[in-house]
């Protein structure tokens, strides 16, 4: 392929970008919009002033969460597996101004940051409807309820690798402070984005600089674009993602299951654990299937009657 043929290619790529995202305001949407033209259409939506008013981590900063839980101990996530660090250490190392490129990411707020997890509760509505997390499920049952996790990380670096995450998930990313680029795309540019051989759910294009002599097909892909700013929350219905960081950065991401997702996320897990342990992955997934029913009868009740999500 010639550099010109490259060129014109890209920018055809780049006027394909943010096709298939929604822009609100926070106070122009509500549960049930949320709920029938993104969670059951499986389409992203972009919620602008979100973490506003008394929601506690409007008023957070890194800066404040380190004063306030520096010397506790962390788990996070790195390429090379999970690290353990002192708070103020790790953000130290991530915001660091050496060459050193460490990304505090996936730390788990509920199980190392208790307290500061306290001050999450009672999430705003656009935020609740977690079925893995209501009492139907035990406590430990599939990592345990409420995946909330927290990321740190300066400006240029990027998350390591464009990809789906595991079970269907949905997630909400909660800008609070920085800015964030994030990207997107459906699933149904599964085959334009070469999924590796290893693991599926990981891509082996670099959205930010794709090659398109590696990748030709890549060129088909429809990707979305966004710029996060504090209080943007960003829907991801379980599509292809991964970011670039543009200033300091603290975000929070929720990870939720619900009557869009659950049937995906039982079908992976009989996938992932029926060949190792085929009696317990059927009684899993048939208790999941069952407790299904009473979840989205609750669900639609909730959202049509109070115009709220299932706390």
């Amino acid at each position: 392929m010639s550099l010109g043929e490259e060129a014109t290619i890209k920018a055809a790529y780049s006027t394909a970008q943010n096709q298939n995202l929604m822009v609100y305001d926070y106070k122009q949407i509500n549960p049930q919009i949320l709920f029938r033209d993104h969670i059951r259409a499986r389409k992203p939506a972009l919620i602008k002033n979100a973490v506003h008013g008394s929601w506690a981590p409007w008023s957070w900063t890194i800066s404040s969460l380190v004063q306030r839980y520096g010397d506790k101990s962390i788990t996070y996530r790195s390429p090379a597996g999970d690290q353990v660090g002192d708070l103020a250490n790790v953000v130290e190392k991530a915001l660091g101004s050496n060459n050193e490129k460490v990304y505090l990411r996936n730390l788990r707020i509920v199980k190392d940051l208790p307290e500061l997890a306290d001050e999450l509760f009672p999430l705003p509505d656009i935020l609740r409807g977690d079925w893995k997390s209501t009492f139907l499920l035990p406590n430990n049952w599939l990592l345990g309820k409420h995946i909330i996790e927290l990321f740190v990380s300066k400006p240029g670096i990027t998350f390591p690798v464009l990809h789906l995450d595991y079970w269907g998930m949905d997630g909400f990313i909660c800008q609070v402070e920085g800015h964030k680029q994030f990207v997107l795309f459906s699933p149904d540019d599964t085959p334009y984005l070469y999924p590796t051989a290893e693991n599926p759910l990981l891509s082996a294009v670099d959205p930010f600089q794709p090659d398109f002599n590696k990748h030709p097909e890549f060129k088909n892909a429809s990707m979305v674009l966004i710029d996060l700013e504090p209080g943007d929350v960003l829907y991801n219905p379980g599509w292809w993602h991964t970011t670039k960081t543009l200033s300091q950065s603290l975000t929070i991401i929720f990870s939720t299951w619900n009557s869009g997702n659950w049937g995906q996320m039982i079908r992976e897990l009989v996938k992932a654990n029926f060949k190792s342990e085929p009696s317990k992955s059927a009684v899993i997934a048939s208790y999941l299937a069952l407790v299904a029913i009473p979840l989205f009868m609750w669900e639609q009740w909730r959202i049509k009657a109070t115009g709220t999500y299932p706390s």
